[in-house]
């Protein structure tokens, strides 16, 4: 018998461990968020240990200048894995979104299957790479809207032939 599933707002006391199970780009930002926006940050628990988490927080669309919501990141254990924890965590994320009013929530991913399966709707590719300049090290994202359907043919096309590191979809999914 396995030990029961709880998701739970996280507590200060949970934010390291949160933020070494997802590996997050940038700690800082993500402790100064869960400062303002404590309740978009979520936990899923088994047997007292954090086997996934899920957070985001309000931002302005860098592009389309309208306030959005982030998903900045959704992840869970390995070992915990392929058992619909992901999937309730986002549900339970986008509840939380929802109670502020309505959101367009803008996440970009890898695991494209997932965002498919959860509703989002793929808006556009963001190739990512390294180009030098005047001897610096710049990194790019280039942003290809997709017109005429998703594929992973193509987007993995595009990344090659835009020599880009890393090829990522941005998803869009509104809130009721």
């Amino acid at each position: 018998m396995t030990a029961p599933i709880t998701i739970r707002e996280l507590t200060s006391d949970d934010l390291p461990t949160a933020l070494s199970v997802g590996g997050p780009a940038d700690p800082a930002e993500s402790r100064q968020m869960f400062a303002r926006h404590p309740d978009l940050f979520l936990g899923c628990f088994e047997a007292g240990r954090m086997v996934g988490v899920c957070y985001g927080w309000p931002v302005t669309h860098e592009r389309a200048g309208a306030p959005m919501m982030r998903l900045e990141l959704i992840a869970v254990v390995p070992d915990a894995r392929g058992r619909g924890l992901g999937r309730a965590l986002l549900a339970a994320w986008e509840r939380r979104v929802a109670r502020r009013g309505a959101w367009t929530i803008d996440v970009g991913s890898a695991a494209d299957g997932f965002f498919l399966r959860c509703g989002y709707v793929p808006v556009e590719y963001c190739l990512k790479g390294r180009e030098a300049s005047g001897g610096a090290d710049d990194l790019l994202a280039r942003y290809v809207p997709i017109t005429g359907g998703y594929s992973p043919r193509t987007k993995a096309k595009l990344q090659r032939e835009l020599h880009a590191r890393q090829a990522i979809t941005i998803f869009r999914k509104r809130t009721s």
